[in-house]
């Protein structure tokens, strides 16, 4: 399968599944465009919204308009439509909710001059909209509330919110779910905190004022992103410096870096780090250096050099992580910079990692094979990155149906993070907590009328769409519900769908190939005999022969597929039966007229 193929398998899923191919650039536009197409309500993040990520994002695309800190006074707020609001503010942060947020970046609201941002994807979006949530959420509250909810809440809902298995009462929900709050203003926290949920959640109205309540309603909302309401108290109050009265030489400055593990765990032993310097985007500087125990580190009397951008990374089980760029111009003014890296505990387990949705493509446009495309987004919601046990080894491995020809793959444009195997492929590269990945893969298959076909995946699979396409066909299974036909640029496609396979479970189908007429069954036995009569029954052939053939086949095609279209229960026993009867008839009368063409020479 050449990769030109592979990217129409692409683009014809997405055209099916209505997603968006626009390019539209970030850029504010003039006030009388129309806005985007609708974002479908519901929408929910496959992984925990990381704020720290999104936080570079929204000081390059939102703060131009929105300003640093959310209150509207970005350079740029003076050329849009209308006044940009005060998204910081409680009365904004009361209102709105994560997915309402993430339809607006998404979408646009050209009418307020904001334009959709489809330069980002779909995770970096989730990103910017709890940094954008987290401008409203004071870390004095957070503070403050922390000990109010292990006081009030931790003993059924947990310490990070996925519910306490002590809990008597039903199972609360889990807040670490992505799609479980992101649906909810923060004024509906507010109230589900104030009137409670008897009797398993007791209401609080009268005993807890009406700040606490706001305060936990905050709490409960950080608890929803990536890092929890640690990141972000640690983020809005940065570690003393370690300084001990030296302050940088003139033309330097320093470095006080923190890494981090999740929960805001340290690290516990010391760990390389390094500071590089790029001038030119080529590297002219490093130096080397080791954390303490606690994860601090530091570097004194950086030179500030025109137009250098400073890194710092750090090693930590097989992995390097980088830390934000630094300027030396912007940063060398103010004498001493903190940063902060955030490394992750490694595994090589494949099943922390979720597969949200597969798409699997059947075109049945080749005689004698079925071409199969699929489309993988999976995702990493554990607190661990997902990589090989070592170098060279796989992260995951995609096994294959028996007799796949022709593969070919592809991420990104790319396939450097993928290499075949006995059976099937392997995925090479680490996945990192919060991030998502898209893999692109196609094969053929030998495909005459009939292929009982299973499919596996080394992870939980949530949402499962199969598409039928390139000719007439049928495909029958227990895990996959028909949603309908769809015409798609003249193509009649033929929509499954289904939900919730665990790891290594089988997607088990079957496919059924037949001709363009209608299609209807009859006995196995009459059938079998059928075809006996038409190809052992002849002594010699005759040049009419062929058509009488041909007819026979086409009735024979029909029959099969009226055998299964009844069996699922498209056909009524009444159309049915009558149907039958009549190529049952029809097929007779071929079969009579090629014996009288055989032997009448």
């Amino acid at each position: 399968m050449n990769k030109a193929i592979l990217l129409s398998f692409m683009l014809f899923a997405l055209l099916v599944s209505g997603c968006s191919l626009s390019l539209a650039g970030d850029v504010l536009p003039p006030p009388d465009i129309n806005g985007a197409t609708d974002v479908p309500p519901g929408s929910f993040p496959v992984s925990l919204p990381d704020p720290e990520q999104g936080r570079a994002i929204y000081l390059e695309k939102c703060a131009p308009c929105h300003g640093d800190t959310g209150r509207g006074d970005g350079n740029l707020a003076s050329r849009a439509a209308s006044p940009v609001p005060d998204i910081q503010s409680r009365a904004s942060w009361l209102k709105a909710s994560p997915s309402a947020w993430y339809r607006m970046v998404t979408e646009g609201n050209m009418a307020r001059g904001m334009p959709p941002f489809s330069s980002l994807s779909d995770q970096q979006r989730w990103n910017v909209v709890a940094y954008a949530f987290s401008l409203g959420m004071d870390a004095e509250a957070l503070q403050s509330a922390d000990a109010l909810f292990k006081q009030e809440c931790a003993a059924c809902h947990g310490e990070n919110g996925r519910g306490a298995s002590s809990s008597e009462s039903a199972s609360p929900a889990d807040w670490t779910n992505p799609a479980v709050l992101a649906g909810l203003t923060g004024q509906q926290l507010v109230d589900a905190v104030s009137a409670g949920r008897p009797p398993a959640m007791p209401a609080y109205a009268e005993k807890l004022t009406q700040e606490q309540r706001f305060q936990l309603a905050v709490y409960t909302r950080a608890l929803a992103f990536f890092g929890g309401p640690q990141q972000l108290i640690a983020a809005k109050f940065p570690a003393p410096l370690n300084s001990s009265g030296n302050n940088p030489q003139p033309g330097s400055f320093n470095i006080h870096g923190s890494i981090l593990l999740p929960d805001s765990l340290q690290p516990g032993v010391r760990l390389p780090v390094t500071l590089h310097g790029y001038d030119q985007m080529e590297e002219t500087f490093q130096t080397a250096a080791e954390s303490d125990e606690d994860g601090s580190f530091v570097f004194r009397n950086v030179e500030v050099v025109s137009g250098r951008i400073y890194l710092v990374t750090v090693e930590y089980e097989g992995l390097t992580y980088n830390s934000e760029f630094l300027a030396a111009e912007e940063v060398g003014p103010l004498g001493d910079v903190n940063l902060r890296i955030s490394v992750y505990p490694a595994s090589s387990d494949p099943g922390l990692l979720t597969a949200d949705r597969l798409h699997v493509i059947l075109d049945l446009s080749s005689k004698d094979q079925l071409q199969v495309g699929e489309i993988l987004v999976f995702s990493n919601r554990s607190n661990r990155v997902v990589l090989p046990v070592q170098d060279g080894q796989p992260t995951l491995r995609i096994r294959l149906p028996d007799q796949a020809a022709d593969l070919a793959f592809e991420e990104n444009g790319a396939t450097g993070n993928m290499t075949p195997f006995g059976g099937g492929f392997a995925y090479l590269a680490p996945v990192e907590p919060g991030s998502s990945r898209q893999i692109l893969f196609g094969y053929s298959l030998p495909f005459s009328r009939r292929l009982d076909l299973s499919l596996a995946l080394p992870m939980n699979t949530e949402e499962i769409v199969v598409m039928v396409t390139g000719g007439e066909g049928r495909l029958t299974s227990e895990q996959l519900t028909f949603s309908g036909t769809r015409n798609i640029q003249g193509t009649q496609v033929q929509i499954y769908t289904g939900r919730g396979l665990s790891a290594n479970q089988p997607l088990a189908f079957t496919l059924v190939r037949f001709s363009l007429v209608p299609v209807f069954l009859i006995g196995g036995a009459i059938l079998m005999a059928a075809a006996g009569m038409m190809f052992f029954g002849r002594k010699k052939p005759a040049p009419a022969a062929s058509d009488v053939e041909g007819e026979s086949v086409r009735l024979m095609d029909a029959i099969i597929a009226l055998d299964d279209q009844h069996r699922i229960g498209e056909v009524s026993d009444s159309a049915y039966q009558k149907r039958r009867q009549e190529l049952l008839e029809a097929l007779r009368v071929s079969l009579r007229s090629g014996d009288g063409t055989r032997h009448s020479g």
